[in-house]
């Protein structure tokens, strides 16, 4: 099997298309509730150049990323959440030259992240999180999948302008 044909026409195209998006989904971002879930779809691509004696090379790192967070409000106001809890993401990962994928990477992440909602008017939320996480990886660019603990520690940083749809914080006495 050729590892670096392995998803390269679909999956190069989508994720170049969809680098700096982000479709977010949370459960509560305004409400008055204990928990929510938060689910962030995105895509990344970072150009590289290398250089050599007689070559110099370019190719796009490309990241597709599928994150579930699970918060838990610490400070609920009808202006502000603050919230606070896991996040696991799955990450597909791979180098795009030529027309061509190598080094495919599958990743599975784990680590803390806090956030903070700040509902600006009726139905939009001004969103900042930060947290850091690290995990496995499984190399998919070799001919038997092999899975190897990636000690490398990855900062999440995001701040994100949500538009929200049925979810508002309950006034006093209704």
């Amino acid at each position: 099997m050729d590892y670096r044909a392995l998803f390269s026409t679909p999956i190069a195209f989508m994720v170049q298309r969809l680098v700096g998006t982000n479709l977010t989904l949370d459960t509560a971002m305004a409400k008055d509730k204990l928990f929510n879930y938060r689910l962030s779809i995105d895509g990344e691509n970072i150009g590289a150049d290398r250089s050599y004696l007689s070559i110099n090379t370019f190719y796009s790192l490309s990241r597709f990323t599928w994150a579930n967070t699970f918060g838990f409000g610490l400070i609920r106001t009808k202006t502000v959440r603050l919230w606070a809890g896991p996040q696991i993401a799955l990450c597909y990962e791979f180098r795009y030259s030529d027309k061509t994928i190598s080094d495919a990477m599958l990743y599975n992440k784990l680590g803390p992240v806090v956030g903070l909602n700040i509902n600006a008017v009726e139905d939009v939320t001004v969103s900042l999180e930060a947290g850091f996480r690290t995990g496995f990886s499984i190399n998919l660019a070799t001919s038997r999948p092999n899975a190897s603990w990636n000690d490398r520690i990855e900062p999440i940083m995001g701040v994100k302008l949500i538009f929200r749809a049925g979810d508002s914080f309950p006034l006093a006495g209704l």
